[in-house]
Formats: structure tokens, sequence, C-alpha cells
């Protein structure tokens, strides 16, 4: 939700009581664009998110004086910002067919795509796993720290892909500042060394616990199973699963 206004500072924005019990403003961004600033909130009633406020149901002051052009605005679906998790595999099977680099490529036109309407509410984080998992950049809105991460790989060891989806998760769970929220997986094998999440029926559980949507994405797979249980997990999720060979982007 953003209001749209024609002063450039704002300094209280209040509910007029008709909201029923304990309601809650989350405060996520302010733009600037003189005259107009956009203030986008998440409003909450007894926990409950709630996208059916009302003009005659809040009160915008600046300087303490009310402010009467103020306006309401409940972007569609399609507009929703997005916090994502970008979960990569770094093992050393990457190494082949240059995989490594494409995937890099392919991720860093991802974080440039980002923000499309230039205003910073996109948000992202960079995940990576071999035999363990590491947040190389936790959840940013800045395009060139998620670069940098994405552009350090380096490929050796083992995978644990199921452990790095869990740690994906987490980060949305703990620093995710948007309402949608998904994470995105590219692997280009079956698990052989998670510690935690054993089995993708146990991370598929645990991004459901969360509400987490899982995209994965099957890179020159090794094994036709490895697919399936990459296809399971998108599904059982609410994500997409996509395949590529090693010969295309």
């Amino acid at each position: 939700m953003v209001k749209r206004f024609q002063f450039v500072v704002l300094l209280t924005l209040a509910f007029v009581p008709s909201l029923y019990a304990q309601p809650n403003l989350i405060f996520k961004r302010i733009e600037v664009t003189y005259p107009t600033i956009s203030l986008a909130f998440k409003a909450t009633c007894n926990g409950s998110f709630r996208n059916d406020i009302q003009p005659e149901q809040y009160e915008v002051y600046e300087n303490g004086l009310r402010v009467k052009d103020a306006t309401l605005y409940c972007p569609p679906e399609p507009e929703c910002c997005v916090s994502v998790s970008m979960v990569f595999d770094r093992s050393g099977s990457m190494l082949e067919f240059d995989k490594l680099q494409k995937m890099q490529t392919g991720g860093i036109a991802f974080v440039n795509s980002m923000n499309p309407d230039g205003l910073p509410c996109d948000e992202a984080a960079v995940i990576s796993f071999r035999e363990y998992v590491e947040i190389n950049q936790a959840m940013t809105t800045s395009k060139p720290d998620l670069i940098n991460a994405i552009s350090a790989f380096k490929a050796e060891g083992r995978t644990a892909v199921w452990d790095a989806v869990a740690v994906g998760i987490q980060e949305l769970v703990m620093s995710a500042t948007n309402r949608c929220k998904a994470v995105i997986v590219l692997t280009d094998g079956g698990d052989n060394s998670s510690q935690y999440f054993l089995t993708v029926q146990a991370v598929a559980q645990f991004a459901l616990t969360h509400g987490v949507k899982v995209f994965t994405i099957g890179y020159a797979l090794q094994h036709p199973s490895h697919g399936a249980a990459l296809e399971y997990l998108a599904n059982v999720t609410g994500g997409s699963y996509y395949f590529t060979p090693a010969d295309q982007d």
C-alpha cells in the first residue's frame, strides 16, 4: 500500500479508531520524488495482515497539520515487491561445461532485473552451498553487493542442497521486509551432504510451515531422479520447476 503526498516532510501517520482492535502499522520504505512522497506500509490487526483499509480510516499529518490531499493506493499482486533468497550450487561438478560461469551470469542478470520501476523495494540474499552452506550476502536491496557476492563464487566439494534451501527459507523468515517471498535454487545434482534436512520432504515441509514458495532450476542434472526431487519441492510449495541442459543458459 502506498500513500502519495504533496509535501517534503512526513512526521506522523495515524489511523482513525475505526480499524478494530489493536491495529498496527509496519513502515517499509519511503521514496521521495518531489513533490510526491510515497510511503509504503503493512497494516495488521491482532497480528493478521489487512488489505481492506479505506480512506476514512486513516489520517496523515505533516508538521502537526492534517494533510487533506493524501491518497491511498494498494498495488495489484503483480506489482508486489519481492524478497528472494537466491541459492546457488558451487559444488565441484559446477566446474564442468563452464556451468559455474553461466550460473553467475544468470544470477547477475536476475539481480539487474530487480526493481524495474526504479523503486528500491525488491531485495535478495545470496546463499551458496557445497558440502556446507554459506550466506554470502544477507538480505539487501544493494545490487552491487549482491553482484559482488555472486561473482566471488569458487566451485569445489560436494552437495548440501536441502540444507541450503532451508537456510534460504530461514533468511526470508528472519530478514525479509516484503510480503511476497520466494527461494530460487539452482543445482546440477542431488543432495549428498546435508546434515539437518536429509530429505526433500523435510525441506518441503519447512517451506510450507513458513509459507515460502520454492522455485527450482535443474542445470545439466547428473541423474533424472535429481530433477524429480526438485520438481516435487517446487510443486508442493507452490513454486515452479525449470530444467536446462549444459549447452544452454
